[in-house]
């Protein structure tokens, strides 16, 4: 018998010799040693639940004698047995079901439904995999121990060990993975590759303790030591399959390697009859497509596309909307990308200009390095989110909020015995999609100049509202009685009130409380140390964000506990609390300035901070447990716009100043993409004129001089490129915008736009439309003067100067006579 203490990576499944479904798990022990460990002894199942109890017994035994061909397999019932079971908070008498393989759920599955006893089957549509996660207690990444006897097999593994036991060992995660980032450099003659034609021509990998290598096959002079020369692109392929096999990383990360770099290796590996075997057990890459969103697996490694994690899960970290690895990089490490034009990577490859070339290894050399700081720095973020979800790590860092949310619950519930509900059909999908009910409560401010703001926002509202009133799938009831009753909600023009019972507690509550209060005492130990530790800030954040989807969770048509009711009753309650504490501060003399959703701006007027604070003491006295209103900033000034085309304010659109002299700015042009970057200049240099040097004369002055120069054409033409995101197929559009037609050009020139590219265009003088002057930056050499002062710069600073009280007439006067107003 051997003993391996080991952290597992990949989790999949494997008929046995005997037609039983064997578990694999790959991983890594202590001395960074592979391992492979095989369990036979867990079997598939799914729940039944009769129509009648009396069903029970006789519907056992129809169970037990069923059997179906699935092709050359013979699918059967091994066990049956009766449970109490829970569905959503009721009692309910179930048949749990064995099969012999995974592959019997889904064979069975339809048979069974047939019989006149049955109700409706549960649980069948929980991966294989997943199931001997949850029911194993086992957690990725994290210790455990398996004993049993090595074998001999074909996987590339130290230890291959034939499992008796296995068991999770303590919460200690997986230290210094062997991490390898890796980057490919393609050459085309256009900016969009083509996999059928355009050949990979150098291949950078970067990991721990700078292992680092580029692949190429041009050769030149005076190579750096990490410069690998291979015969011709067939070759380099399988170095890089070589490579992997010999560093044996436990995690191979890319930039987009999901959408670009795998499927292109791919192409290319085809066209050269290459087999991409890739995993630890000698399987092929698997790259799957589900509405056109690529995902590359690797059995055994856990493939991270560090780019989908990082937009998806941690975008709340960083405000951007260029996820690009260069922006990124400047933002998360200091260090972006070279600065070469990969452009003109082309016509250095085919003039065989070594310089260039050199440069362009150093070039791919960097993505990967900088890919490989990013996979290190999110590292403590990847292990966070695989504890609270305890599924592989790869799969993790793919997840949407909503899955978030779904497999913490699929996870928990088992503490309260409750049946998994089934994911719904398409039909269902669409029925709920008509579903509708009313959001967040805005209070539209009065357009000004305001002095000493003080912001107060719920701290984790929505999660601290269905714990507080009990709102859960389980808890609905009709009756009012001994019930939470949430505030009026319009449905259909009609004032309803949902009741949730307060006679037990739901399980969402239960376990959205347990969420809340674990990160309350992490939040608490850091305050305590008085630092950032990076992996206690990770466990916050992976408990935040996962506490923050449960709300959107309820709404969101796909889920398995969807509740329109429950959506609808949270939102009623989250208005009625906003409501109250503007109404309190109102009370007490404070001017509301605005309220959005869950913060309440006032401006203090004659009163103090400590008033403020007093007042802020006294709303926390009055409610739930859990739920707390805190201090989120102090701005000595603030402005609120006014709303396009009418004499009230603007809703979530505004910008403030703090006291070290930072300017926040919520909804304005600065932080959109469809915008010049003059105007986004120009906007955020008004702001800093009458927020941070208090001279709105100076701001007013400084617009004109930048239209005088725009006519004049003294402005480069650089500051000119407006870039608009392409959001459907350029064929779906009915309505053709500028970037649109430019998107058009580009394609017909042979470059790859797609759903989701970024079009930047300049628009130039002439005749007609817009869209018929709009021309891709580099065929541009100049630029419509007149649109762009009547229709960027003028625009972003509307709604700013008439809230200060200027009409739209003022930079009509600007000894121009060419322009007039600017309506």
């Amino acid at each position: 018998m051997v003993k391996v203490e080991f952290f597992p990576l990949d989790v999949d499944y494997i008929s046995g010799a005997s037609g039983r479904a064997v578990l694999r798990i790959f991983g890594r022990t202590l001395d960074e040693k592979r391992v492979c460990i095989y369990d036979d002894s867990f079997e598939p199942y799914f729940y039944v639940l009769p129509t009648k109890k009396e069903d029970i017994r006789g519907l056992m035994e129809k169970l037990l004698l069923l059997k179906t061909r699935d092709g050359e397999r013979l699918a059967y019932v091994t066990k049956a047995e009766p449970l109490k079971k829970m569905l959503l908070g009721k009692s309910v008498e179930v048949i749990k079901v064995q099969v012999n393989h995974p592959k019997d759920v889904s064979a069975l599955r339809e048979d069974v439904k047939m019989f006149k006893e049955v109700q409706e089957i549960y649980e069948s549509d929980i991966p294989f995999y997943r199931r001997y996660l949850i029911d194993k207690h086992l957690t990725p990444l994290m210790s455990c121990v398996a004993e049993g006897e090595e074998i001999e097999d074909s996987v590339a593994a130290d230890i291959v060990l034939k499992a008796h036991r296995i068991e999770q060992q303590g919460d200690v995660f997986l230290k210094n993975p062997r991490i390898l980032a890796f980057d490919i450099e393609v050459c085309s003659p256009t900016k969009s590759p083509d996999g059928d034609h355009d050949p990979i021509v150098m291949l950078a990998v970067y990991g721990n303790e700078g292992y680092s290598k580029v692949l190429t096959w041009k050769e030149f002079s005076n190579p750096k030591k990490h410069i690998e020369f291979v015969p011709d692109e067939g070759t380099l392929i399988l170095r890089f399959k070589e490579i992997l096999h010999e560093y044996k990383p436990d995690y191979l990360v890319g930039y987009f390697s999901d959408g670009f770099d795998f499927p292109y290796l791919k192409k290319r590996a085809d066209k050269f009859k290459i087999k991409l075997t890739l995993g630890v057990d000698g399987s092929t890459l698997k790259l799957s497509k589900r509405v056109g969103v690529s995902t590359a697996k690797l059995t055994g490694i856990a493939h991270i596309d560090i780019f989908k994690f990082l937009r998806r899960i941690m975008s709340e970290l960083f405000h951007t909307r260029d996820y690009s690895l260069d922006t990124i990089g400047k933002q998360l490490l200091g260090e972006g990308k070279t600065g070469l034009d990969v452009n003109n990577l082309y016509p250095a490859w085919t003039k065989n200009d070594e310089d260039q070339i050199r440069e362009f290894c150093e070039y791919n050399l960097q993505d990967a390095r900088i890919t490989h700081r990013l996979a290190n720095i999110m590292m403590p973020h990847l292990n966070e989110f695989v504890k609270t979800l305890g599924l592989p790590v790869d799969e993790v860092s793919r997840m949407s909020f909503g899955q978030l949310v779904e497999w913490y619950l699929v996870r928990h519930v088992q503490t309260f015995n409750e049946i998994i509900p089934n994911k719904p059909s398409s039909t269902e999908m669409r029925r709920r999609d008509l579903e509708s009910y009313e959001g967040a409560f805005v209070y539209q401010p009065e357009p000004g100049l305001y002095r000493d703001v003080m912001v107060f926002d719920f701290r984790s509202l929505y999660p601290t509202i269905i714990t507080a009133h009990n709102i859960c799938v389980s808890t609905i009831t009709a009756q009012p009685e001994d019930a939470y009753i949430s505030p009026e909600i319009d449905v259909n023009g009609k004032q309803v009130r949902y009741h949730f019972t307060h006679k037990y507690e739901g399980f969402i509550p239960q376990i959205l409380k347990e969420i809340l209060m674990r990160r309350n005492r992490i939040k608490e130990i850091m305050s305590k140390e008085g630092k950032k530790d990076p992996v206690l800030n990770a466990r916050q954040y992976s408990l935040k964000i996962v506490a923050n989807s449960f709300y959107g969770y309820f709404g969101f048509s796909g889920a398995r506990w969807y509740s329109n009711e429950c959506a609808a009753a949270i939102t009623a309650y989250a208005r009625d609390y906003i409501r109250k504490v503007m109404q309190q501060a109102e009370g007490v003399g404070f001017k509301v300035i605005y309220g959005d959703t869950d913060s309440v701006f006032i401006s203090l007027g004659e009163k103090s901070k400590k008033h403020a604070m007093d007042f802020l003491k006294d709303v926390n006295r009055g409610l739930p447990s859990l739920m707390e209103l805190s201090y989120e900033n102090f701005y000595p000034r603030g402005l609120f716009v006014m709303k396009k085309g009418e004499a009230k304010g603007a809703k979530k659109k505004y910008a403030l100043i703090d006291e070290e002299g930072d300017i926040k700015v919520t909804g304005f042009e600065t932080v959109r993409g469809d915008w010049s970057v003059l105007a986004k200049e120009v906007q955020e240099k008004v702001f800093e004129i009458i927020l941070r040097e208090q001279d709105v004369k100076k701001a007013v002055s400084y617009v004109k001089d930048i239209l005088k120069k725009v006519e004049r054409k003294e402005i480069p033409l650089e500051k000119m490129i407006i870039q608009k995101q392409l959001k459907k197929d350029i064929r779906a559009y009915e309505s053709v915008g500028p970037h649109v037609e430019v998107a058009r050009r580009l394609q017909e020139r042979g470059e790859r736009v797609q759903v989701g590219s970024m079009i930047p265009f300049i628009v130039t003088e002439g005749k007609g439309k817009v869209r018929e002057r709009a021309q891709p930056v580099d065929e541009s050499t100049s630029y419509d003067s007149e649109y762009y002062v009547n229709n960027q710069v003028i625009p972003v600073v509307t709604s700013i100067f008439e809230a200060l009280g200027y009409s739209k007439d003022e930079f009509s006067r600007r000894d121009q006579s060419t322009l007039g107003d600017f309506s």
